[in-house]
């Protein structure tokens, strides 16, 4: 409020001083005015004295002749007094001369000052709207102050809850620092004790350690052992072979493949969606090829009880590149050009060995799924989709009340093959022995194929429309494709 407060005094002076001014040129115009008429009346006075006197001088010239030398000298004195008012009459014209241009200048003056009178005025009412914006902000900000207020009445509010759990946070540590330091006896005393057991079972790995290499070398070495011996057989059979295998490692790095299982949850209408895609299949997979144009590119075999349609089916797959178990080979038997084998160790062991090089030797897993994700991953699939694979296992109580696996309904085409009933039928599992029968839990198979892939960076994931796969993470077999 400062500023418009010294703005209006200023303009107050600013009138005040055009108000004396045009009073004092007022005053000095009047007293020009009143001895320019009063000149005039003298001159108007004398010029009447002069006219009488002459008409007396007519009337009386013989009178006047006398007086004529002192009319004369009166009449040279006037004319002194008349030139002495010429020169006073044109001082007074320059004089007004001179005022009107101080008028002028003075008019200008007043033109300036109304100019900036104008503007002063603008800028007093944009000063107003800054003013009322101002105070419309000091509203706001009073408002956003009450409400911080409010905040801070809260805030305290809580400030002193807070330190009444401080206060009772506080008594609970001392109750757990008393605690804890009777739990620091109790772990000093463990600690001598953890000390003596360390001692005990450093001695036991000393006594043991040379069991366990031993162990190790009896089962690997002999793994790799009875694998060359295969080779040596396949390659007297089939030469090159193995030659065969090397040549497809990482083959396909960094690509991704599909996986497909027999499993009840398989569709002929997805399968047409893997044309462009590179996939795995396997066992009697063939019996969907009259409802799809799809191939697959690799085909797998490794249970026994395939072997014998297995030895039609590698007969006719001219175009797909088929792995078999090196067990199936057989001098008499006719394979097509396409057809690879591979040392497959069918010994179980609780925990399934995973094979990283297929030209070496594959694993047993209780699944042909598992040995197509060991051939995936040493060809060098970077993503491995599963389709069909449900992962689950028909029961039936046996004669003797113990229960085990039922294979039939286990595949899309269950009930459809003599063949293929007959096998499932006389293929009976005891559950309550998994060991000395010889087989897996799949989970478990499952779960050893995801920790070794995942030791490299391969991922896999389950595409399977339902079954009760759980080990992988599922994805949306429709969403893989855009």
């Amino acid at each position: 409020m400062g500023p418009i407060k010294k703005l209006k005094s200023a303009l107050q002076s600013v009138d005040e001083q055009l108000r004396n001014m045009r009073e004092s040129f007022s005053r000095q115009t009047s007293c020009f005015e009143q001895r320019i008429i009063e000149l005039e009346r003298q001159a108007k006075a004398q010029a009447e004295v002069q006219e009488q006197n002459q008409k007396r001088a007519q009337q009386q010239i013989t009178a006047l002749r006398q007086g004529m030398q002192a009319l004369e000298k009166r009449a040279d004195e006037a004319r002194g007094e008349l030139t002495e008012l010429w020169r006073c009459t044109q001082a007074l014209e320059k004089r007004a001369d001179e005022a009107r241009g101080e008028l002028t200048e003075l008019w200008r003056c007043t033109q300036a000052l109304e100019k900036r009178a104008d503007e002063a005025r603008e800028e007093l009412t944009e000063l107003w709207q800054c003013t009322q914006a101002l105070e419309k902000r000091a509203d706001e900000a009073r408002g956003e102050l009450t409400e911080l207020w409010q905040c801070t009445q809260a805030l305290e509010k809580r400030a002193d809850e807070a330190r009444e759990e401080l206060t009772e946070l506080w008594q609970c540590t001392q109750a757990l620092e008393r605690r804890t330091e009777t739990i620091q006896s109790q772990e000093n005393q463990l600690t001598q004790y953890l000390e003596r057991l360390r001692h005990e079972a450093e001695q036991f790995n000393q006594e043991f350690s040379s069991h366990k290499q031993l162990q190790w070398h009896m089962q690997f070495y002999y793994d790799n052992l009875w694998a060359q011996a295969e080779y040596d057989r396949v390659e007297a059979i089939r030469p090159g072979n193995q030659e065969r295998l090397r040549a497809i490692k990482n083959k396909y790095k960094g690509k991704r493949c599909f996986i497909i299982g027999n499993g009840p949850s398989l569709r002929a209408s997805d399968l047409d969606k893997l044309k462009n895609e590179y996939t795995f299949a396997c066992n009697r997979i063939d019996l969907i090829f009259s409802e799809t144009n799809w191939r697959p590119n690799f085909y797998c075999i490794s249970d026994p009880s395939y072997f014998d349609i297995a030895k039609e089916r590698c007969s006719h797959f001219d175009e797909i590149h088929t792995f078999l178990a090196s067990d199936y080979l057989r001098e008499s038997a006719r394979y097509s050009t396409n057809v690879t084998f591979y040392p497959f160790n069918r010994m179980y062991r609780k925990i399934p060995e995973f094979s990283m090089d297929v030209s070496q030797i594959v694993y047993e897993g209780g699944t042909v799924t598992y040995v197509e994700i060991q051939l995936a991953v040493y060809m060098g699939f970077s993503e491995i989709y599963l389709l069909g694979v449900d992962n689950t296992i028909n029961t039936k109580k046996l004669a003797d009340g113990r229960i085990g696996v039922d294979h039939t309904g286990q595949h899309f085409y269950s009930g459809t093959d003599n063949r293929e009933i007959e096998n499932a039928e006389n293929a009976w599992f005891d559950l309550s022995n998994r060991e000395r029968c010889g087989l897996y839990d799949w989970n478990d198979t499952y779960a050893t194929a995801k920790w070794h892939t995942e030791q490299i960076g391969v991922k896999i994931f389950n595409a399977t429309r339902g079954g009760a796969l759980e080990v992988f993470p599922r994805v949306d077999f429709d969403k893989c494709f855009g």
